[in-house]
């Protein structure tokens, strides 16, 4: 697929374009185009012979190949394949109503080896995903799997690593086959909820037979969908759980969903549901569920749990967290969440540090009486020194204090990592030591934080590119020229020839000329004002201009 340079949503383009050509063909319902990838398919009408639907496919192959024409766009032959009952799309073979794996891709997996590392399982995973709808209770036989993709896992391959392993490789090559989604037929969506995970599945009846035309035939699994829930929602109440899965479920079926012309049915196991016919006062969260549920049309139907195997079995896979330890032992409000300054007479108190460290500095704040504007206030129990302007207290020399003082008024969540000026002027109305401001300046430039989310307030200009050059070359060994065009008129030329040496001299030569000159001109040029010259330097650099010059014709 070739798109225009510098286009980088060329993907998303390319579909749009796609969509907007065919658009009547894939509202009519059998085309469907993926970017590059087009399947044209038709079923078979009653009472219609072999080949009038033959013939009424090779009409529409035709229509495609018409409005490709029209719109420039070309097909390889090689990879396009007409009148066939089965169809490879998309990495699926499409048979018949039927989906199945395609046989390349079990043959890879059958051949597949034990992973050695984490890099090794995300590939496997990530090719197996692709093909979780075809697997039931992907989420608990490859839970084992996933639970090696965090980070604070260490790597280690074990037994339930090595069943895991084994039991999505069989499933794989089973050659599971699910049936293909038809619209005109209703839907059936079976959620459950656990603990801590949901499952669901979605389905349709399979065709009647001639013998059994009343019969209710048997729900056909067209594709499987579950999912374990967050640390949150373990959180969340039963009847929370349940709605909880339906919604997850029709989100993640939306497409097939939304615009269904029939009621789709939902299936569930738990009476708990029943809590939501009666008005209930509705949370920001269930407010939204609600508000997304007007979009779908659907009934609602309880069955046994004994008929609901599927979806109950998808929502508990084993080896996950079911939630019993959650909210164990959990303080409520810690103790570094309290402000330490909320009593200024506690013995842990900013105000108490500063004091006693006042009285081991005594010697020194005695000598700062006599230089700062500081005085010694002893009424008080125990007495400490003070701002004489503005009663601050006076910090002694100790870096220890005066960093415990940032981390309150600067690195606390409260402070915000204010920036030099403010957070001088918050330490001033309270503290007071002489050379403060360069101090407290110092601090914040080398402040992690702050560096990291400083706002730059000037342009930054890039950095001229030099081109690299020998720094053994000659004179004008390596040369480059360009053109200085649309000049005014001047003696007959409107155009400057530039030839500059990169080499050691750095030197430029400047050429009249026109803004017409060609090539043969320019070499011209160069042979009068600098190869001659060259030449007259000796055979050397006469032999290096004209191999220069023969390069150029």
């Amino acid at each position: 697929m070739v798109m225009f340079f510098g286009l980088t949503n060329s993907s998303a383009t390319f579909q749009a374009m796609m969509n907007l050509v065919f658009a009547s063909e894939i509202a009519e319902q059998w085309l469907m185009v993926y970017m590059d990838d087009m399947a044209i398919h038709m079923a078979k009408l009653p009472n219609e012979m072999d080949q009038q639907h033959l013939l009424q496919h090779c009409k529409l192959v035709n229509r495609i190949l018409a409005k490709l024409q029209e719109h420039n766009l070309f097909l390889k032959p090689e990879k396009c394949t007409f009148e066939q009952p089965v169809i490879e799309f998309l990495g699926v073979k499409v048979n018949q109503g039927t989906v199945q794996m395609d046989d390349t891709k079990i043959e890879k997996v059958w051949n597949w080896i034990m992973p050695h590392n984490v890099t090794e399982v995300h590939k496997f995973l990530g090719f197996m995903g692709y093909y979780c709808y075809f697997i039931q209770d992907y989420s608990k036989k490859a839970h084992p799997l996933l639970y090696l993709m965090h980070n604070t896992m260490p790597w280690h391959w074990q037994q339930d690593q090595q069943s895991a392993f084994k039991t999505l490789h069989d499933a794989m090559c089973d050659k599971s086959v699910l049936q293909q989604l038809n619209f005109t037929k209703p839907l059936y969506v079976l959620t459950n909820a656990s603990a801590y995970g949901m499952g669901a599945m979605l389905s349709q009846e399979g065709e009647s037979t001639p013998q059994t035309p009343h019969k209710k035939q048997k729900l056909h699994p067209i594709t499987y969908y579950s999912t374990t829930f967050t640390e949150t929602e373990h959180n969340y109440d039963i009847y929370d759980r349940e709605l909880l899965a339906i919604m997850k479920a029709i989100t993640h079926w939306r497409p097939y969903l939304i615009w269904m012309k029939d009621p789709f049915t939902i299936y569930m196991d738990h009476a708990n549901l029943l809590y939501w016919k009666s008005p209930q006062k509705l949370n920001r969260r269930t407010a939204c569920w609600h508000s997304e549920l007007q979009d779908y049309h659907f009934t609602l139907e309880h069955v046994p749990r004994k008929t609901h195997t599927a979806a109950d079995t998808l929502s508990r896979p084993p080896g996950s967290d079911e939630g019993k330890q959650d909210n164990q032992q959990i303080i409520m409000l810690p103790e570094a969440t309290f402000i330490r300054l909320a009593d200024a007479d506690s013995d842990d108190s900013i105000e108490t540090m500063i004091t006693d460290c006042q009285t081991q500095y005594m010697s020194t704040m005695k000598e700062w009486e006599s230089t700062y504007p500081i005085e010694f206030l002893g009424a008080p129990s125990p007495p400490f020194w003070k701002d004489t302007s503005r009663q601050c207290l006076v910090i002694p020399l100790n870096n220890s204090l005066k960093q415990q003082l940032m981390q309150v008024w600067h690195d606390a969540p409260t402070a915000g990592h204010l920036g030099q000026d403010e957070t001088v002027r918050w330490i001033n109305r309270k503290y007071y030591w002489p050379g403060a401001r360069s101090w407290i300046e110092d601090y914040i430039r080398g402040c992690a934080t702050c560096q990291q989310n400083k706002n730059l307030t000037h342009r930054l200009k890039t950095p001229l590119y030099r081109i690299p050059s020998d720094p053994t070359a000659k004179l004008f060994s390596h040369i480059a020229m360009d053109l200085i065009t649309r000049l005014p008129n001047s003696k007959g030329y409107n155009a400057i020839l530039t030839i500059v040496d990169h080499g050691c001299s750095k030197g430029a030569i400047f050429l009249p000329c026109m803004t017409t000159i060609r090539g043969p001109q320019i070499a011209k040029l160069y042979l009068n004002h600098l190869y001659l010259v060259l030449s007259q330097l000796g055979s050397a650099w006469f032999g290096l201009a004209q191999q220069w010059f023969d390069q150029i014709g």
